[in-house]
Parts: structure tokens; C-alpha cells; sequence
């Protein structure tokens, strides 16, 4: 009869060899993808503070008319980079209603603050838009641009009735036709 030798010893397990090459691959693998994940990021901000800049429009368009007296979207950047807007309710001259939080108005409505750290910064051709209630208009019409840090940006028209059109320059941002 024949005799049964138990198997030869096996390595369970990898080689260094083996470890450093699967390293490699993923650090080809992850330098090539970075980049553009970063970018992905990047146009998910802009879009996402595009989006609510134009919801907070129509906020505040239906905020006038719900209480029946002038809303104002007032703008405000710093030199740091940093950049906001607010929505309030007010009746007062825009000079007695600054873009900081805690502002003593009739009633601060919403804030959004976008800072360095965000990558993202709005900018507006006016300072301040009033929401009349009774005819449901904004003046002044303005233009709204929200900037990544990558230089890509879409472009907010804001017409007579408060009605938002964005565009992107050079069609740079996905979704958003060329300005």
C-alpha cells in the first residue's frame, strides 16, 4: 500500500514582495483619482451654495408677501476671502441692517456665511436687493456670482420679478449652460 505524506508545509500569508507591490499599485491608483475627487467636491459646493442662494430667493420672495412688508437680501464679503448674505425682514434703511449675525433688524430671517475653508465665495453686483410685497418685485436686479477656488463659477441673474437664471462662464461648471 502507499503511504499518505501529509502535505509539504505552505505559507499562509503574503510576501514582502507581494505587500509592497499591492502599495504601489494603490499609490498610482489613488494619485491619478485625487484629483479629480477633489474637483467632484469642489463642483458639489458651488452647485450646493448656487442651489440655496436660489431657494433662499424664492424665500424670501414668499416671506414679503406672507408678511406683507419688504424682505431685503443684503450681501457682504470680507478681505479674508469670507463672504455672505442674510434675509431679513426689515423696515429700516439697509445701512441700519448689516450682513453679521446677531444684527438688530425686525427679524433676521436666514444667514449663510461662507468662509475660506468652505472653497467656495458669492459675490453680488449690489449690496442689498428689497422683495417689495405688493407688486412681488426686487430691486435692484443684480447679478450673483458663486466662485469655486479652482476659478470655475456659476452665474445667478436675478431679474425684475426675482427670478433666478444661471449660467456658467466657458459652460466650466456641469449642469449650468454657457454664460
Amino acid at each position: 500500500m502507499f503511504a499518505l505524506h501529509p502535505p509539504a508545509h505552505r505559507c499562509l500569508g503574503f510576501t514582502l514582495i507581494e505587500a509592497c507591490a499591492t502599495v504601489a499599485v494603490l499609490a498610482v491608483l489613488i494619485t491619478l483619482v485625487a484629483p479629480s475627487l477633489r474637483q467632484a467636491l469642489d463642483t458639489r459646493r458651488l452647485d450646493g451654495v448656487a442651489t440655496q442662494f436660489a431657494a433662499d430667493l424664492a424665500f424670501a420672495r414668499s416671506q414679503a408677501q406672507a408678511r406683507n412688508m419688504p424682505v431685503h437680501l443684503r450681501f457682504s464679503s470680507g478681505p479674508s476671502g469670507a463672504s455672505c448674505y442674510a434675509v431679513q425682514a426689515s423696515v429700516g434703511a439697509p445701512a441700519e441692517c448689516p450682513c453679521v449675525p446677531g444684527a438688530v433688524c425686525v427679524q433676521s430671517l436666514r444667514f449663510v456665511a461662507l468662509g475660506p475653508a468652505d472653497g467656495v465665495q458669492l459675490s453680488s453686483s449690489a449690496a442689498s436687493m428689497r422683495l417689495d410685497p405688493r407688486h412681488g418685485t426686487n430691486t435692484p436686479t443684480s447679478t450673483i456670482r458663486v466662485s469655486s477656488r479652482d476659478g470655475r463659477s456659476v452665474v445667478q441673474a436675478v431679474n425684475l420679478m426675482g427670478r433666478v437664471r444661471s449660467c456658467s462662464p466657458e459652460a466650466r461648471v456641469p449642469g449650468y449652460p454657457a454664460c
